[in-house]
């Protein structure tokens, strides 16, 4: 069953199976930026984006390397329920430990931590229980990894659907009612709620039980997951902390009420960019894993997928540019009309960072560390250079200038190392 699911895994499939939940994420993500626009401002958008961030990068360290070994090598044993079951078994128990390590910590440092990242120590309740949020986000990280790697994607589509809603009807009534702090309260609750959801419709809906993820690890499954952590480790830590800094930056250099003009105009970027990354996510690596020992189709699979996501990405980004006026207007609030002279190198980089995403997933699928680590360096180092450099005499605008240029970095790194899949020659895989 497992493996006559992965044989029909292909983009256009993705797209058909994600076309609900993408449309319910577009509607919802772009009425939750409405709602904060309205109910807690630029202000607010900038302080519930630096408590999201932190929430993406945590767990994103602790787990998504390990997903990324579950869905990789999980598509490549298919066929041996066994291995399988124990690279899913690692995998979580490792998750699982440093998890919990990491949320005592962040019980003992919210104080700190309150003020570092929200500028008012006032906040230590909300980090403390964003603690729990990222214990519940790591272990959700391991369980849709592990419906992924056999091709579940309905299941995943239905879970993305259902876990959005969810966030959604807990953050837009905190907002409206308690302002700030119930934005941020509402944020971190849609994380725990979402992991209560994974585990109940996979236990009910799919193949997987408990039993598949209690095998005892050994040293060869610890080492084979532990394999995917220096790259991924770099790529989740790297992105989430390149924007703390940046939007630091801006905080303190052109203010918050411009750090958040920037923040809306990143956050139309980030729903629009989330409908293609969700429909491509759920079948290109398990794709690439089941294709890992046939060369050719492989390449194929790279090339069709990277032309694809250009494509859509660039006749996405043309559309919002077009019609930008129309969209901050309608989407976030006519006192946000700052935000339009925002989006024109924003969405050039856009078709970059896609094209270059694309990539970084084929590299990790062929475990190309140094390439993948290289690139990701050089994108974030470029980012907050440029940023540093241009922002006290150009202005937010060249922020955006900095991120197109460090995207098409990225990118062009990662083709030249994939020159033999991109370029037609003959390769490994």
């Amino acid at each position: 069953m497992t493996g006559n699911k992965l044989s029909k895994l292909g983009l256009g499939r993705s797209l058909s199976l994600g076309a609900l939940q993408s449309i319910v994420r577009l509607v919802l993500g772009f009425a939750s930026i409405k709602v904060t626009a309205v109910c807690i401002g630029p202000a607010g958008l900038a302080l519930v984006a630096q408590l999201n961030n932190f929430i993406s990068l945590v767990p994103g360290v602790l787990a998504n390397p390990a997903g990324t070994a579950i869905v990789r090598l999980g598509a490549e044993h298919h066929d041996d329920e066994q291995a399988r079951n124990l690279i899913y078994s690692t995998a979580l128990k490792l998750v699982l430990i440093a998890a919990c390590v990491t949320a005592l910590f962040l019980l003992i440092a919210a104080p700190w931590l309150s003020e570092f990242l929200l500028s008012d120590v006032l906040y230590a309740p909300i980090v403390r229980v964003s603690a729990f949020a990222i214990v519940a986000v790591a272990m959700n990280i391991v369980l849709v990894s592990a419906l992924n790697s056999i091709g579940e994607l309905a299941l995943m589509a239905k879970l993305q659907v259902l876990s959005t809603l969810a966030g959604f009807a807990l953050f837009v009534p905190g907002a409206y009612f308690w302002g700030v702090n119930g934005a941020l309260i509402g944020s971190v609750l849609g994380y725990v709620i979402g992991l209560a959801m994974t585990s109940v419709l996979m236990l009910r809906r799919s193949p997987l039980r408990v039993v598949d993820f209690n095998a005892k690890p050994n040293r060869s499954s610890i080492k084979q997951v532990l394999a995917f952590y220096p790259m991924l480790i770099v790529h989740a830590a790297l992105l989430p902390l390149t924007m703390l800094v940046v939007r630091n930056l801006m905080m303190s250099q052109a203010g918050l009420e411009a750090a958040g003009y920037w923040q809306a105009g990143w956050r139309l970027s980030d729903t629009y960019l989330a409908l293609l990354m969700t429909a491509v996510s759920m079948y290109y690596m398990p794709k690439l894993g089941a294709l890992a020992k046939q060369p050719e189709l492989f390449a194929a699979e790279v090339r069709k997928t990277l032309f694809a996501v250009v494509a859509l990405t660039g006749g996405a980004a043309l559309m919002i540019f077009l019609l930008r006026h129309w969209i901050v207007k309608i989407v976030l609030a006519p006192s946000f009309l700052p935000v339009v002279d925002l989006l024109g190198w924003q969405l050039i980089g856009d078709v970059f960072k896609m094209a270059a995403w694309v990539l970084a997933m084929t590299l990790t699928a062929r475990m190309a560390s140094a390439w993948f680590v290289g690139a990701e360096v050089l994108r974030s180092a470029l980012f907050v250079g440029l940023a540093m450099w241009w922002l006290p005499s150009h202005g937010v605008k060249s922020v955006n200038l900095a991120y197109a240029l460090a995207m098409f970095a990225q990118l062009s790194v990662s083709i030249f190392a994939l020159r033999d899949v991109v370029f037609l020659r003959s390769n490994r895989v």
